[in-house]
């Protein structure tokens, strides 16, 4: 292991990350102590590859001769396609952060695959900062394009946001919401647009929640921050000791529940340890 002081992070690890996923790439150094992975010094070494997005990330992964782990980010497994006959007979790692993914990845792949969620920052610089309020504060993100307002859940959040009118929600990533998608929103939306990530921990250890409304995702960076910083998250999707809905009528509820939570999540120090390692 090498010890930061703080943290303590694996053995030096030779990574390759997908272009779609590049801003994430210095987070994943720093994470896994690890060097920018070249084909002609590291062709016979283990490495650890993040993202299946490009048709260059499948052709490294095929030609690397190496040992080889693939971390599936999400909605990389629903852009496979008929990949998957290709990579059913590669011999290779496969990890994922939920059981959902697990379960298209293990029918598509038909192969032992480990969950394994991950945090790309620090967990030692999310202390706990969790403030009780009659009136919670939300965030979530979101992005454009190609139906990734949808896949984000604006449409969701804007029907049950005024049923919820002591929810403020927080929506950073966009300016503003396509207004075909959701129409006039509500008053206790705001939207934020990019801020720096600096900014953006700033602001939100002074909410009370994370949101994630994605149907199919990994494990979300936010979610990660939230838990560790004693907050109470939502998610759609699944997580040991997160709370998470299936209809909209079971989101409303936690929603409103927020204002009686009077105490940092008791779950924070198991997704601490949790999340402190990386690719164990």
């Amino acid at each position: 292991m090498v010890s930061t002081g703080k943290s303590v992070y694996m053995y030096q690890k030779i990574i390759c990350v997908s272009g779609s996923i590049s801003n994430w790439e210095d987070k994943l150094s720093k994470r896994t102590n690890g060097v920018r992975y070249n084909f002609w010094k590291h062709w016979n070494k283990p490495v650890v590859f993040f993202g299946m997005y490009r048709p260059k990330d499948y052709l490294k992964f095929i030609l690397h001769r190496g040992k080889k782990t693939l971390i599936w980010c999400g909605s990389d497994i629903l852009g496979v396609g008929l990949m998957f006959r290709i990579l059913e007979k590669i011999q290779a790692t496969h990890i994922c952060e939920n059981n959902l993914e697990r379960a298209v990845l293990t029918l598509m792949l038909g192969k032992e695959v480990k969950v394994q969620p991950l945090f790309f920052n620090d967990p030692y610089k999310y202390p706990v900062s969790f403030k009780p309020s009659r009136k919670p504060h939300v965030y979530l993100f979101a992005h454009s394009g190609h139906g990734a307002e949808i896949q984000a859940g604006l449409d969701v959040l804007h029907r049950i946001a005024p049923r919820v009118p002591d929810v403020s929600f927080h929506v950073y990533g966009l300016e503003t919401p396509t207004a075909a998608l959701v129409g006039a929103v509500a008053g206790n939306v705001a939207y934020h647009g990019i801020v720096s990530e600096s900014q953006l921990d700033e602001e939100i250890k002074n909410y009370q929640c994370h949101l994630r409304l994605h149907e199919f995702d990994g494990f979300s960076e936010g979610t990660g921050k939230s838990i560790l910083m004693g907050q109470w998250p939502i998610t759609r999707i699944p997580f040991p000791n997160i709370d998470s809905f299936r209809t909209e009528e079971e989101l409303i509820g936690l929603l409103e529940e927020l204002k009686n939570k009077t105490k940092p999540n008791p779950y924070r120090d198991y997704w601490y340890k949790k999340l402190l390692w990386f690719l164990d």
